[in-house]
């Protein structure tokens, strides 16, 4: 029996999204591509089925223009122009037209602050350190410039500094309306002879005095151990069990230097951490700590 020859579906001329069927251009695997002419002017070979179907309604432009037509902020991933990468951590921002720029038009974030600053691009052999550690923090007070590669971690002062600054800024400010005078408790050595204790004390009295006249109240643990063993009512241990209750009302801990050998101050240290009491030794940051943050003054 002779094979009989399917007649292919005669289409010319008919419009088809943005296509217009031309004639029939070849057939592969029994498939028939017809030469289609598009709006946009392009002529392409398309599958017959495919535009049948619907599934084909242009070269290929309607989907570029779509998709042109959602970048930037009308993509509905837009973040503002910031991504920040789930894996390092570094944040990206959208600015095609900086040198520093790759793939996308995305650039570092760090790498862009620190450019601005200081008003060129950053070289290929340059790199840029977080001094605290936190990648998504580029103030560019936290932005340091190295020449090479920089090492893992962060310097210890580096994140002291850090993490005072955090405490300045966590800690609630005290109104005009409502004046507050905080309470410093002032630890160090004790235990010795005579002479030894009589010198301590005089060593906390002295740096009490420096913090009273920074415009808070100071309590000085030395004293009234001093009063009970005067009064001969008072033990040693009583005077920990005593120290320990103010010192839970106290808004800070100084530690006058010395106080690394003695094992009641750092019983202190540990009990002032526990309940969030911030630890301070260094005079420079106690004051400036009182003044900006628990007096409030600007």
């Amino acid at each position: 029996m002779a094979k009989i020859r399917k007649i292919r579906k005669d289409v010319s001329g008919l419009r088809f999204g943005r296509l217009v069927a031309i004639e029939v251009s070849k057939v592969v695997n029994h498939y028939t591509f017809w030469r289609c002419r598009c709006d946009c002017g392009n002529y392409s070979d398309v599958r017959i089925s495919q535009v049948l179907s619907g599934r084909t309604k242009s070269c290929g432009c309607y989907q570029r223009e779509h998709f042109t037509a959602k970048k930037g902020e009308l993509n509905h991933n837009w973040r503002g122009g910031r991504y920040t990468n789930p894996n390092t951590g570094y944040v990206s921002i959208k600015k095609p037209e900086h040198p520093n720029a790759k793939r996308r038009g995305m650039v570092l974030e760090h790498v862009y602050v620190m450019s601005e600053f200081l008003g060129r691009p950053i070289l290929p052999t340059e790199t840029i350190h977080h001094k605290n550690g936190i990648k998504s923090d580029n103030r560019i007070e936290n932005l340091e410039l190295w020449v090479g590669n920089h090492g893992k971690g962060q310097r210890v002062d580096d994140v002291i500094k850090w993490a005072f600054e955090v405490l300045l800024r966590s800690k609630p400010i005290n109104s005009a309306e409502h004046p507050y005078r905080p309470l410093i408790y002032v630890a160090g050595a004790l235990r010795g002879d005579v002479p030894t204790y009589i010198s301590n004390c005089s060593r906390m009295i002295k740096y009490a005095e420096s913090i009273r006249r920074s415009g808070v109240a100071v309590y000085i643990p030395c004293l009234d151990l001093l009063q009970g063993l005067v009064m001969g009512d008072m033990e040693f241990t009583d005077y920990f069990n005593n120290s320990f209750e103010v010192l839970k009302r106290c808004d800070g801990v100084y530690l006058v230097p010395g106080w690394e050998n003695s094992e009641g101050t750092k019983r202190e240290i540990a009990l002032a951490e526990s309940i969030g009491i911030p630890v301070f030794s260094d005079m420079i940051y106690l004051k400036q700590y009182n003044k900006e943050v628990i007096v409030g003054e600007k």
